[in-house]
């Protein structure tokens, strides 16, 4: 009798974690992000002996494709030059302004402010900001990337030559090169709105065994409250 009478908690138990478990999973993507590289021009990085290493790239060119429309495009990194660090690990970036630009079916054209450039391996990784100038194309596009929005991007590089990391670059004065090998430019997750979410048929099944799980409780507890109230009968003599 005590399986009997833990079943009906343990199917409510299992159905409130199932239920309260999608909280906590992370929501699709709902909104198109920008997908980019390889890039067939190199990142140059120099060390200054000192922790830092200077940026330059003269121009960066690749194919890339927006998430909303698969046909393929092509992005461009301007020309820039900026100092990074001191290191190590994290290199924060001078003040720098760096054009880019998508051409597809799709098209938009902003500057990119770089915040910091991530190190510890033979590919550093560079984040920043894209501020939208201008923007053409579907309605999803455009929602995605309106004139005047901020909207975050990076992209990490390929094996870096001549160099086994920014760390040991920054404490010479030599130089290393690498290509892009991939990068995304995608809109910040607070401005886009998120559907009210629809119950799926699990969560509607896990509902059904919650509901199922105590009304067997509910009857397995009359049952003993009803064989109890025999027993007293009995016991006090009462039957005829």
């Amino acid at each position: 009798m005590k399986t009997n009478r833990r079943l009906p908690v343990a199917l409510a138990v299992i159905a409130a974690l199932g239920i309260s478990l999608p909280a906590y999973l992370p929501a699709r993507a709902v909104a198109g992000q920008i997908t980019f590289g390889p890039s067939l021009e190199n990142v140059t990085f120099t060390g200054n002996g000192t922790g830092s290493v200077l940026i330059s790239i003269s121009g960066l060119t690749g194919p890339g494709f927006y998430a909303g429309n698969l046909l393929l495009g092509t992005f461009a990194f301007g020309p820039v030059s900026f100092t990074a660090g001191p290191g190590p690990s994290i290199y924060h970036a001078s003040s720098s302004a760096e054009s880019f630009e998508f051409t597809g079916s799709d098209n938009m054209k902003g500057t990119i402010s770089w915040s910091f450039i991530q190190d510890g391996t033979r590919q550093p990784k560079f984040f920043g900001s894209l501020l939208v100038a201008t923007a053409f194309g579907s309605a999803d596009f455009l929602a995605d990337y309106s004139p005047g929005t901020t909207v975050p991007v990076d992209f990490i590089t390929n094996m870096m030559t001549g160099a086994s990391s920014l760390d040991f670059l920054s404490g010479t004065t030599n130089s290393a090169t690498a290509t892009i090998s991939s990068g995304q430019v995608m809109p910040d997750v607070v401005a886009v709105a998120v559907p009210a979410p629809i119950p799926e048929p699990a969560t509607i099944l896990l509902i059904g065994i919650a509901v199922i799980g105590l009304a067997v409780g509910f009857r397995c507890r009359s049952a003993a409250e009803l064989s109890s109230v025999n027993r007293t009968i009995r016991e006090e003599g009462w039957e005829e």
